[in-house]
């Protein structure tokens, strides 16, 4: 059974939220740029619907004090998040993909299903997931995809980078 709405990352919103911010703050983009760690493009991007990376996108979810699905138009119930330390945020935030992509096998070996078939359920690439097992980096829209299918979210997969 495939999901019935696969979760869609909502740029305007996340560039709305760091606005707001923003403002309430009184601080200019350079200012949320280096609090957050996330450079002026990548928070640019955002306002017109561009790819962000799931690493930039937890930053500055984390600037928000929010977590990166509650801007997804399927899983907004998850709004609060503290990956601070002693209320200050340190360190930049890292998605553990050979963790999540060990999390996604579990799963599709429990439920006897080939990586084509998953591909096909969650409407992405085969590649896209197969490639989790070497690690690096992926984009938003795919991390919200697989952690509905998965019903995690991303704190489980995220570890603050050395």
């Amino acid at each position: 059974m495939g999901l019935t709405s696969p979760a869609r990352f909502d740029g305007a919103a996340f560039h709305a939220a760091v606005d707001a911010e923003r403002q309430r703050r009184g601080v200019s983009w350079r200012q949320v740029s280096a609090e957050s760690g996330v450079s002026p493009g990548t928070l640019a991007r955002a306002k017109h619907g561009g790819r962000m990376e799931t690493d930039s996108g937890l930053c500055v979810a984390r600037w928000l004090g929010r977590s990166l699905e509650s801007f997804s138009h399927t899983n907004r119930h998850l709004a609060a998040v503290d990956m601070s330390v002693g209320g200050r945020l340190v360190g930049v935030l890292r998605l553990d993909t050979r963790a999540l992509h060990s999390a996604v096998d579990d799963k599709r070996r429990s439920r006897s299903e080939s990586w084509s078939g998953l591909a096909d359920e969650l409407g992405v690439g085969r590649s896209q997931l197969t490639r989790l097992s070497a690690g690096g980096r992926i984009e938003v829209r795919l991390l919200l995809t697989i952690l509905e299918w998965l019903g995690r979210d991303a704190e489980s997969f995220t570890r603050i980078a050395d």
